[in-house]
C-alpha cells in the first residue's frame, strides 16, 4: 500500500512540474530560431531597399534639374552661383523662395537617402554618393 501511495504522489508531482512553464534551454532555442529567421529576412530585403533608395535619389535629381531649367528660363539664363559646402547654399533658396516674388519652384529642399549629397557648380546639379555600397559611387556620378 505504501508503494502505491508513493507512486501516486510521485506521478502527481511529475505531472504538475511538467506544466509549470518553459525551461531556459527551450527559451534559448526559440529565441535563436527567431534570430536566424530575422537575419535571413533582413538579408533578403537589403538589395530591394538599396534599389529603392537609388530610385528615390535619381527621381529627386531629375526633379531638381527640371526646376533649375525653369529657374534658368525665368531669370534669363542667370543661375545662383556656387556657394557653401557643396555649392548649394544659394541654389535652394532660389528654388524654394525666389526673390522676384514668383511662386516657388520647390516646396522644400529635396531630401536624399543616407550616403547621397548634392553638388552644385553654378551650372549643373549633381549627386555624389559616399555610402558603403561598392560601385554605386561610379554609377551615381554618371547620372
Amino acid at each position: 500500500m505504501a508503494s502505491r501511495l508513493f507512486r501516486d504522489l510521485s506521478g502527481n508531482h511529475a505531472q504538475r512540474r511538467r506544466w509549470r512553464g518553459f525551461t531556459l534551454i527551450e527559451m534559448v532555442i526559440v529565441v535563436s530560431i527567431i534570430g536566424i529567421l530575422a537575419a535571413i529576412v533582413v538579408g533578403a530585403t537589403r538589395p530591394q531597399q538599396e534599389n529603392a533608395e537609388r530610385s528615390a535619389a535619381r527621381a529627386q535629381l531629375n526633379t531638381a534639374r527640371a526646376q533649375i531649367e525653369i529657374l534658368r528660363s525665368r531669370s534669363g539664363a542667370e543661375l545662383p552661383p556656387e556657394a557653401g559646402e557643396h555649392g548649394t547654399a544659394q541654389l535652394w533658396p532660389a528654388l524654394t523662395s525666389p526673390a522676384d516674388g514668383s511662386p516657388p519652384l520647390l516646396r522644400s529642399v529635396p531630401s536624399l537617402p543616407n550616403g547621397y549629397h548634392w553638388v552644385w557648380d553654378g551650372a549643373w546639379l549633381e549627386l555624389r554618393y559616399t555610402g558603403a555600397v561598392e560601385g554605386l559611387a561610379d554609377e551615381v556620378a554618371s547620372w
